[in-house]
């Protein structure tokens, strides 16, 4: 990159000149800023520091990529709603399987719970797509 001029805020009002939030590039030094000479002949460069971690223009870049704000999708908010419709529906079909099957004439209580069990499987194939996601 190009060396650039920086002059240093007037001495009389340095408040009034220099303004960080709208980014008074005239007189600020930034991230990486190498001072090759000084006008003050020998005397050093001296800066302050305004912001630094997280308070930085970079700083909230890498605190946005690695603490990224919340999502909030409307499938989030409605997927409770149809996880009880789903559910309501097979408590019937595991009803109905079973009152179907007592009045087909079976009695055995290990094939009446196997056959609702099965019959409760078809409620599960529309929440396969929102287990996945």
């Amino acid at each position: 990159s190009m060396p650039q001029k920086k002059t240093p805020t007037p001495a009389d009002e340095p408040a009034a000149v220099f303004d960080n939030e709208k980014g008074s590039k005239k007189y600020s030094l930034f991230a990486g800023t190498i001072c090759l000479r000084s006008a003050d002949g020998d005397d050093p460069a001296t800066a302050v520091v305004l912001t630094t971690g997280m308070g930085t223009s970079k700083g909230k870049l890498l605190s946005g990529i690695l603490f990224p704000k919340e999502l909030r999708f409307k499938f989030d908010e409605h997927v409770n709603v149809v996880y009880c419709l789903l559910f309501t529906a097979a408590i019937i079909a595991f009803s109905l399987a079973i009152a179907i099957k007592v009045s087909q004439g079976t009695h055995e209580l290990y094939t009446l719970f196997l056959y609702a069990c099965c019959t409760c499987t078809q409620v599960v194939s529309p929440l396969i797509p929102a287990l996945l996601v």
